[in-house]
């Protein structure tokens, strides 16, 4: 998705989706870049709009439905249609995104896929974005006690529309946020745990889904913040730099974690966010 909420253009077209080389080797790993398959063996059911489910069966792959084996749900007010030659089941519905997804994850099964569009993707971020930003607000005012609060505040609305286009990991007990993780690529933004859930694992248990997905990534942790760079220590990573922040001039560490089987002479593309 775009940073201004987009997976088309204006004509409804995704020709900038070249896809990926299924036989391309991820340099120093011995691993493919096809993500795509690995993925999919871990959903089982699918969630898309009218505007999507409609461009995979007259563009994308018409007459053939590209999801075979898996549930999938379109969320549409429209008169129902069948897909074309649809081995697996295909299920059409007026309820809202945040009430289906509810209702699925009380049943047994694998993961869901929010596959599009980006309305449906906001409705579901809407949901949790608010628990997520308290988290982050909070969590960022215990932690960071060297900084003023108005630091946090003023860059809460940013962080907000990063969240949208991340890829954020959230740890929920009884339909409650407790903690995420956020990530973009191969950086991680930060682990936040709410305040009265701490010392439970779960920032480890939210690490440790950051390992099983990545083989490589970086954070950032001001050196004030004693107890989460010894967190990440005891969890594995090592601090590679120290330098000074230019918004804060506080210093801190570049951390980075690589799975056993990758290469010190690998490198991923990172980037420093807030």
């Amino acid at each position: 998705m775009s940073l201004d909420g987009y997976i088309a253009d204006a004509r409804g077209g995704v020709d900038w989706m070249t896809g990926q080389n299924e036989t391309e080797e991820t340099e120093g790993t011995g691993e493919t870049g096809d993500s795509y398959e690995s993925f999919i063996k871990t959903v089982d059911t699918v969630i898309m709009g009218w505007n999507t489910y409609h461009q995979i069966i007259t563009e994308l792959s018409a007459g053939k439905w590209v999801y075979e084996g898996l549930t999938s749900w379109v969320i549409t007010h429209r008169t129902k249609q069948s897909a074309k030659a649809a081995k697996s089941p295909l299920l059409f519905t007026d309820r809202s995104p945040c009430d289906l997804v509810k209702r699925l994850k009380k049943e047994e099964g694998k993961n869901i896929w929010i596959c599009g569009g980006a309305d449906i993707v906001r409705q579901l971020m809407g949901e949790d974005l608010e628990q997520v930003m308290k988290l982050w607000l909070n969590g960022n005012l215990e932690a960071h006690s060297f900084l003023p609060r108005k630091y946090w505040e003023s860059h809460a609305e940013m962080v907000k529309e990063q969240l949208l286009c991340a890829e954020v990991l959230v740890y929920e007990e009884g339909g409650s946020v407790k903690g995420f993780a956020g990530l973009q690529g191969n950086y991680l933004a930060g682990i936040f745990v709410e305040g009265n859930s701490r010392s439970k694992g779960i920032g480890r248990a939210l690490l440790d889904r950051v390992k099983e997905t990545h083989l490589f990534f970086t954070l950032h942790v001001y050196a004030e913040n004693a107890r989460a760079a010894a967190f990440y220590r005891r969890e594995g990573l090592q601090a590679v730099s120290r330098e000074t922040e230019k918004d804060t001039g506080r210093e801190e560490y570049t951390m980075e974690w690589r799975a056993p089987s990758v290469g010190t002479g690998w490198r991923a593309a990172v980037s420093k966010t807030e």
